[in-house]
């Protein structure tokens, strides 16, 4: 039997806001906590006990440049990072989220 990982996950905040993530192919780990991008508050993972037909609306990605970084951090926690602190946080192996388009 094969068992197929699962690509869904959900993360609420105590304001019941549910953000749904997709995982892609290039990802590391996804953490247990993040940022409710609606409210600011923490959210916590559902460790993808979750339906697999919920549609996502963020990704989990390696950002491979500044920009990609930037375009993923500024919406969730505004402009708190320079482009050094940008450059020194490209690993290729940190894992951000990001909106889907």
């Amino acid at each position: 039997m094969t068992i197929k990982m699962s690509k869904i996950n959900v993360y609420t905040c105590a304001s019941h806001h549910n953000t749904v993530t997709k995982d892609t192919p290039n990802r590391d780990v996804t953490p247990f906590k993040i940022t409710c991008p609606e409210c600011g508050k923490e959210s916590f993972s559902a460790n993808y006990q979750v339906s697999q037909d919920l549609t996502p609306t963020y990704e989990w990605f390696i950002p491979q440049t500044v920009k990609e970084y930037k375009d993923a951090c500024v919406p969730i926690y505004g402009d708190v990072f320079t482009d050094a602190d940008y450059e020194s946080m490209l690993d290729g192996k940190s894992t951000m989220y990001r909106k889907i388009k």
